[in-house]
């Protein structure tokens, strides 16, 4: 059966959703990617369900903790919800192989490349890794999201609504001719 919907779209945080600032975790530091807010908001409105998995190496460094991360994440919600848009659930893998925090020195399965984080959240929104599509700015996004079987996308840094919006067409196009023939 080829799937002729795409039911979640499964976003990298920084440098995708959000400018790139360093280790962003604090309110000065949100600044949205240009299309972002829209885009989230055209998604709520597709019923289309939104996803962050995060690497947030920065805990295991020690700049921050994984409390401030949960409250970063608080308001990038809060801003998201009040531009009508939503994101359903977010993944953070805190770790990091030989890292200063030794709670968080590890290799775990979460990081990406790897893609736990990415099939963790396709079980957990139930969909199948056909349904949905993997956008991040970075090689280690498009590894996890593709070792998960999901479609995934190397951001450009553009207009985020845009881009993503096409890519979405594009496959439900396909998929559609797909199955006509």
């Amino acid at each position: 059966m080829v799937p002729k919907k795409i039911k979640l779209l499964i976003f990298d945080r920084d440098g995708t959703l959000i400018r790139d600032t360093g280790y962003p975790i604090y309110k000065s530091d949100l600044y949205w990617m240009p299309g972002s807010l829209n885009l989230l908001k055209e998604l709520k409105r597709r019923k289309i369900n939104a996803v962050i998995a995060t690497n947030q190496s920065g805990v295991a460094r020690g700049f921050f903790s994984l409390e401030e991360v949960n409250q970063f994440h608080n308001l990038m919600l809060e801003q998201i919800a009040k531009a009508g848009g939503h994101i359903n659930k977010i993944e953070i893998c805190p770790h990091l192989l030989g890292a200063k925090v030794k709670h968080y020195s590890l290799d775990c399965e979460c990081r990406k490349p790897k893609p736990e984080m990415i099939n963790r959240l396709l079980l957990s929104m139930r969909c199948s890794p056909e349904n949905a599509i993997m956008i991040g700015d970075r090689i280690s996004d498009i590894e996890a999201g593709q070792s998960a079987g999901v479609a995934s996308y190397l951001f450009d840094q553009n207009n985020i609504e845009k881009f993503v919006l096409s890519k979405i067409e594009l496959l439900e196009t396909s998929m559609i001719h797909e199955s006509n023939n």
